[in-house]
This record gives C-alpha cells, sequence and structure tokens, in this order.
C-alpha cells in the first residue's frame, strides 16, 4: 500500500488511518472485543499501518487496551497516534485538561495501557480554554525530548492556536473534521498546513457514516449509538447525502 509521509519527521503512513473510538464501545451498539480485535488485525492483514486512538477512547482505555491485544509481535510495523487533554468526569462528562501535569501523566498511562514505550504521533486532543496552548506545547515538546512521543500534534484548532503550538514544539500533524459537508478547513486551517508542511489527518470523513448511503429515510438509531444526539442525524431524509438512497426506497 502507498505510504505517505507525516509531516517532515521521517515516519510513513498509509493514507488511511484506522480510528479506533468505535471499539472503545462508547459510541455504537453491539460492540465486544472479539470483534473489536478481529477489526484490528484485518486492518493490519490488509498492509494499513496507521492506528488513531485516545487516552479517553473509553471509559478506561479500552481502545488503546485493545490495540496493544491485537498487536504481537507487529509493533515495528506500526504508527500509532494518540491524545491526550480530554478524560471523562462524573456523568460521563468529558473534561479539557491540558494542563502540562495532565499531558505528561496521560502519556505516560497510554504508554503502559498499550504496551509500549512510544508513540510516533501524540497529540493535544483540544485546546483547554484554561491553559495557554503555548504551555500544553511545551509539555509535549518535553516528551518529544523522553522519546517517549516521536512527533507532535494539535486536534480541534483555529489557525492562531496553530501558529501558538508551533512557536513551541514542532509540529508534525493537525487533525480537524472535514468532508462534503464541512469544509471549513479549506479557508484557513488546510492552507496553514500546505504552507508549513504539516499533515492533515481528518476525522469524520464521511460524517459518523451519514454520507455512506446506506441509512434509510426512516431510519432509526439504536439506544447505546451516540449518532442519535447529534443534530446532523435528525431528520435523516433531508440530508443532501441520503436523499438518492431515500428515493431508491420508494416503492
Amino acid at each position: 500500500m502507498e505510504l505517505r509521509p507525516l509531516g517532515t519527521t521521517g515516519i510513513r503512513i498509509t493514507p488511511i488511518s484506522l480510528g479506533c473510538w468505535p471499539i472503545a464501545g462508547m459510541t455504537s451498539a453491539g460492540v465486544n472485543d472479539a470483534d473489536s480485535l478481529a477489526t484490528l488485525r484485518a486492518c493490519f492483514d490488509v498492509g494499513i499501518n496507521f492506528l488513531d486512538t485516545a487516552y479517553c477512547y473509553g471509559a478506561a482505555g479500552e481502545s488503546e487496551r485493545l490495540i496493544a491485544q491485537a498487536l504481537g509481535g507487529r509493533r515495528d510495523e506500526l504508527v500509532i497516534a494518540t491524545k491526550g487533554g480530554i478524560h471523562w468526569g462524573p456523568g460521563r462528562k468529558q473534561i479539557l485538561d491540558g494542563s502540562p501535569a495532565t499531558l505528561q501523566r496521560e502519556c505516560e498511562e497510554s504508554l503502559r495501557r498499550l504496551n509500549t514505550d512510544r508513540v510516533e504521533l501524540y497529540y493535544l486532543h483540544a485546546p483547554d480554554p484554561q491553559v495557554p496552548v503555548a504551555e500544553s506545547a511545551a509539555a509535549i515538546g518535553e516528551l518529544l525530548k523522553s522519546g517517549k512521543v516521536r512527533s507532535a500534534g494539535l486536534s480541534n484548532a483555529t489557525v492562531a492556536q496553530l501558529e501558538e503550538f508551533a512557536a513551541v514544539c514542532p509540529l508534525s500533524a493537525y487533525q480537524p473534521a472535514y468532508n462534503m459537508l464541512q469544509r471549513e478547513i479549506e479557508a484557513d486551517t488546510l492552507p496553514w498546513c500546505r504552507e508549513h508542511k504539516v499533515s492533515v489527518m481528518v476525522y469524520w470523513p464521511l460524517l459518523k457514516g451519514l454520507l455512506t448511503g446506506k441509512f434509510a429515510r426512516d431510519h432509526v438509531f439504536p439506544d447505546g449509538d451516540s449518532r442519535r444526539k447529534y443534530p446532523m442525524f435528525q431528520g435523516v431524509a433531508e440530508k443532501p447525502g441520503l436523499r438518492r438512497r431515500a428515493a431508491a426506497d420508494r416503492p
């Protein structure tokens, strides 16, 4: 499979990554460890070498732990990206915490869960409004110097935040949402990344399945499927990506 450069790091990755949020079992009904492990191994078998996970993927790090189980002897063949700076609070509420102490602690715990001594890419999962981006970036810079992290990334950020991060720590990757219906990055962050040779690793390329065309106009997501809460899944028959399928479903 084709390999592409990760920023200017010399690390090479497949153009498709396996996003490992769903295998944590927090967003979709019917997820189980056996199927998740089979998915990971099938990914390896077809030549995908790039895994994307995070400290908060799972109530107790299930995503990272499953990756460790699936690795076998393949660790040196794979590029693992994980993220820090978001964890779960009471009532399953996401808490942003980009403080240096938290990033250090979460990175160490991610390494233990993954059963590895380093990750190839470590993101600040989202800027913390209570902590300057430069402080979070400096903490990730220390992780780079220690060898626990081979490259640094920033997710869910503005151009100003990308610039603030890059002024303190070498920035290799940016991760935004991007798809046919969410194209805001084309106006500013995408050109900035091209100019500064920062790789763009998008999430939601198919908008959580909305753009796959597989949902009928009367589709109802089951309890436990997190898509029920997203505005873009309210009134699915009205979504542009579904109109063709909805028309095909008419008698």
